[in-house]
Parts: structure tokens; sequence; C-alpha cells
């Protein structure tokens, strides 16, 4: 019986020190995350005009609709005063080689864009409008988030491509997929989608008024 006691009385006492742990530990990452948070500034750079976006560095970038053409991202203080390496070629707005760790959250403001091309890059539109748009990437990553109206779209996703769209308004849809993912949810029934698949491609189909698709055997395509 006391045997039983010691047992029983060693138990709680093992789960009352896991639980401090774990408070202790809690409290020290929510500190951690509270001072990196008081690290970091955000800055803004003003642009000139262009109607055309390369990325070609690994990073994550924001696109959203503007009336005026400036970046703002946020770096952390200790890395002093860093700038975004970017070069214009006639209307192309080139970004450079970024080092990720010493920026975060970098978003482009334009008033009119006609295409993005990005190699290895996060790209994310929101608050974005545009009668036509094309998007060329390879081993990217797409997302369409909030308050997406484009008319149409054309997509080239190659080597390992994601795209992901949700409650956008898009009327046509012309994809080129080789090797990639595409994923939609859209608003209402596209007027045409149009799609030349192949390499093991993995696609979900939004609904449409018409379609114009050629696929090969290996790629995968589902309607919703």
């Amino acid at each position: 019986m006391k045997t039983s006691k010691i047992i029983f009385t060693s138990y709680f006492s093992l789960i009352g020190i896991l639980l401090i742990a774990l408070m202790i530990s809690s409290f020290i990452n929510n500190d951690k995350e509270k001072i990196s948070r008081l690290n970091l500034v955000t800055t803004s750079d003003e642009l000139t005009a262009f109607n055309h976006i390369k990325i070609e560095t690994n990073c994550n970038i924001v696109v959203s609709s503007d009336t005026t053409y400036h970046f703002e991202f946020t770096r952390n203080k200790k890395e002093g005063n860093l700038k975004i390496n970017y070069t214009y070629n006639s209307d192309t707005l080139i970004i450079g080689h970024i080092e990720t760790e010493q920026f975060s959250n970098i978003k482009i403001y334009a008033k009119n864009i006609t295409s993005i091309s990005t190699i290895k890059s996060k790209l994310s539109l929101t608050h974005f409008q545009q009668d036509s748009l094309q998007i060329n990437a390879q081993r990217g990553r797409i997302r369409f988030e909030n308050k997406i109206d484009i008319n149409n779209l054309k997509l080239k996703l190659r080597e390992g491509s994601n795209f992901n769209a949700w409650t956008c308004k898009i009327n046509t849809i012309d994809l080129y997929c080789r090797n990639s993912n595409f994923n939609t949810s859209l608003k209402k029934k596209l007027k045409l989608f149009k799609g030349d698949i192949s390499e093991k491609s993995n696609i979900k189909i939004p609904k449409a008024f018409k379609y114009d698709i050629n696929a090969d055997e290996l790629s995968q395509l589902r309607m919703y």
C-alpha cells in the first residue's frame, strides 16, 4: 500500500514538473517573438512606372494594385540600412538576389501590371485588379488571395510549380502546365478554360461554360 502511494505521488509530481516546464518554455518563446517584432522596421521606396515584373531570386513577394508604384518591405534593424537589389529594363522591374534572412514581407504596389515571371519564388497577389495578366513560373509557388479581379489570365507553370486561387473573379484562364499543380476555387463559372497539360501535372479544373483541354495520360485532371 505504501509503495502504491509513493508511485501515485511520484506520478503526479512528474506531471506537475512537466506542466511547469511547458509554461516556462511558452513564456520564453513569447518573449522571443516580442523582441523579434521590436527589431523589425518597415521601409517604403518609390519606384519608376513599369508594366512587367521579373523575379530572379528565391524570396517571398506580394503584389497589389495601387495608384502609385512603390516597394514596402520589412527588415531587421540590426542589419542596418539595407536596400532591395532591383533594376529596370525598359518597362520591366527586375528583382535580383535577396537574402531572405534580411527581408520579409516584400510588397510591390503598382498601377498597371501585365506580366510577372518568377523563378523559385513565393508570389502572392492580393487586392489586385487587371484586365489581362500573364504569369510565368519556374519552380514557383503562386497564390491568389483577397479581392482578385482579372478578366483574362494566362499561366505558364513549369518544373514543380504550384498555383492556388480562392474566391477570385476571373473570366478566362489559358493554362500551360508541365510537371506542376493547379488548384482553384472561383466565385463563378469561367467563360473559357483552356489547358495544355502534361508531364505528371495535377489539375483541379474549375467550372466553365467552355473547355479546350489537351492533356497527356501521365497527368491527373479533376473537376469540382
